[in-house]
């Protein structure tokens, strides 16, 4: 089952992009952010921490599309898994979909998606060695905020969101509860093509 998830994913995205390449309706965005853990991992406590995703979006309207990427975040612990100055870094995908609806003021957008994660958290010791992995699993994630029309087809996105990770570190035969559950701030730049 674990070979058929993203096999399944990738099937998705394939019919998704072929069917939508004659279009117009493109946005690809750049979001850098920091991220505020709700909880422990692995029954540490965890910093700020940090990261960026880029995603392709696809309008099929004004207000609405769909939108898929990849992203990285990284988190310390202090101690945790019984090392100390441990990373944590989640990595995958995410994909969704998107409402983007003008306001009053011509520039100015409001910007909310929901959506999928498909990622993995990964414990780091200080040499950067790996000390844990959770596996891919699958999350979901809110966002919400505004779009601010520049020039030349850019745009900046401020926005906040909450995603939410399940997750199991198994060292031996030992199996750590790794669930991630965070709120997001950044700001996004994207180029509507």
């Amino acid at each position: 089952m674990e070979k058929v998830k993203p096999t399944l994913l990738g099937v998705f995205f394939l019919i998704f992009f072929n069917l939508s390449m004659a279009q117009n309706q493109w946005t690809a965005e750049f979001r850098p952010g920091l991220s505020f853990p709700t909880g422990e991992i692995a029954g540490s406590d965890v910093k700020t921490g940090f990261g960026f995703e880029i995603t392709i979006a696809y309008n099929f309207s004004e207000s609405l599309g769909a939108y898929a990427g990849w992203g990285w975040k990284e988190f310390r612990a202090n101690d945790a898994l019984g090392a100390v100055n441990v990373d944590f870094e989640e990595t995958g995908y995410t994909f969704g979909l998107q409402f983007i609806h003008p306001t009053r003021i011509s520039s100015l957008s409001y910007l909310l998606r929901a959506g999928g994660i498909y990622n993995h958290v990964e414990a780091e010791d200080n040499s950067g060695n790996s000390i844990a992995n959770t596996g891919h699993d699958f999350g979901w994630q809110l966002e919400g905020g505004m779009e601010i029309d520049l020039s030349g087809g850019f745009s900046l996105r401020p926005s906040m969101r909450y995603r939410s990770l399940p997750g199991e570190f198994e060292i031996g035969t030992t199996t750590t509860n790794a669930d991630l559950n965070y709120i997001s701030i950044g700001v996004g730049l994207a180029k509507t093509f």
